[in-house]
């Protein structure tokens, strides 16, 4: 019986994990560059950083996003907003003076590590972020 219980216990344990992500207010996330994808490709990794898990239809202030790179004179940077109760995502965008973010790839957490990609079309560099808890 105990052994049952210790199963359900852990299945339980499991199942909620996504949503206590959901629940923190911070979340850690890095990034890396990857250049010269045609030739040589090179890696420069980002130092990570501790972003707020920003409310659903909330534009990222300045202290509340990752800045990223340049990628074909585009700003990329990356936030992660909570969608509901059980689900967040990370966002990687476009942003500018004067203009509000621009969606470049968006994808939910899940387990404890979410990858997320981002190449132009026809670019030669890629960035690739990364959020975990």
């Amino acid at each position: 019986m105990r052994g049952v219980l210790a199963i359900a216990f852990v299945l339980l344990l499991l199942g909620a994990s996504p949503a206590f992500a959901v629940a923190r207010s911070t979340i850690t996330c890095a990034a890396s560059v990857t250049s010269n994808l045609s030739t040589v490709p090179a890696i420069r990794d980002l130092k990570p950083s501790v972003l707020p898990v920003l409310d659903y239809n909330a534009e990222p202030d300045t202290r509340e996003f990752k800045h990223v790179t340049r990628l074909q004179d585009v700003a990329v940077g990356l936030y992660v907003y909570r969608v509901d109760e059980a689900t967040a995502h990370m966002r990687l965008f476009e942003y500018g003076e004067e203009r509000h973010p621009a969606l470049l790839a968006d994808t939910p957490l899940s387990a404890s590590l979410t990858e997320l990609s981002f190449r132009p079309p026809g670019g030669d560099d890629m960035v690739t972020a990364y959020c975990y808890w």
